[in-house]
């Protein structure tokens, strides 16, 4: 169940008094949350409104998720620049890093990339 199909049957429906979130599926997002906000403009007999800690919960674990994803990814692409490193480390060549130093530029953009969906 969806925040913004909530929203557009409050736009439809103009005489519910009570609105009470139970479901352990509803996700909170941008789009349901400015479409609720939308019906509630125009709606004026809602007086009781229950909060919606389930939906909540369940975006936050859904957030988590994909946090932990990205961060075991991170995790594992900075292991894959250390191997590179140490595979072309000699102490007996000064311009050793050169090599490593262009080897990596993929990992780091990909470092970027996941950094960027965790926000």
């Amino acid at each position: 169940m969806y925040l913004a199909h909530v929203g557009r049957f409050l736009r439809t429906n103009r005489s519910v008094n009570l609105i009470g979130f139970d479901s352990s599926g509803l996700i909170l997002d941008a789009e349901g949350t400015k479409e609720l906000r939308g019906a509630f403009y125009g709606n004026k007999k809602v007086t009781s409104f229950k909060s919606l800690t389930k939906a909540g919960e369940a975006t936050r674990k859904r957030f988590r998720e994909i946090i932990n994803k990205e961060l075991g990814l991170i995790a594992d692409y900075k292991y894959q620049i250390k191997r590179i490193f140490q595979r072309a480390y000699s102490k007996y060549n000064s311009r050793w890093r050169d090599g490593p130093n262009q080897e990596k530029l993929p990992w780091v953009e990909k470092i970027r990339v996941s950094k960027r969906k965790i926000g």
